[in-house]
């Protein structure tokens, strides 16, 4: 019997999937960003002081490593939490007039 290469078994969308590999920038973007909306919604959960890596990483989709890696420090990586959430915050607030 005839082993059928996976290219010959795909579709032409899974094909095309396939040929469109996002850079390492963009994973690593992704990757990033899938961390700091885990960390907000486990200490919106848990509060601060009781999340830990383990619970934001697995919330994440990804290992503590990822997180580890990407971050230096977890000063480093509440900065980016606060970040998002001012962010994220700028968008809801009507604009302020300053006199």
């Amino acid at each position: 019997m005839k082993r059928q290469d996976k290219s010959e078994a795909a579709g032409p969308l899974e094909l095309e999937r396939r040929a469109v590999r996002r850079t390492q920038e963009e994973r690593s973007a992704e990757t990033k960003r899938a961390l700091v909306l885990g960390a907000i919604r486990v200490i919106a959960e848990n509060g601060y002081a009781n999340s830990t890596t383990n619970m934001i990483a697995d919330r994440a989709g990804v290992s503590r490593g990822a997180l580890q890696h990407h971050f230096a420090s977890r000063g480093d990586f509440m900065i980016a939490v606060l970040d998002e959430m001012l962010t994220s915050i700028g968008f809801l607030l009507p604009p302020v007039e300053l006199k």
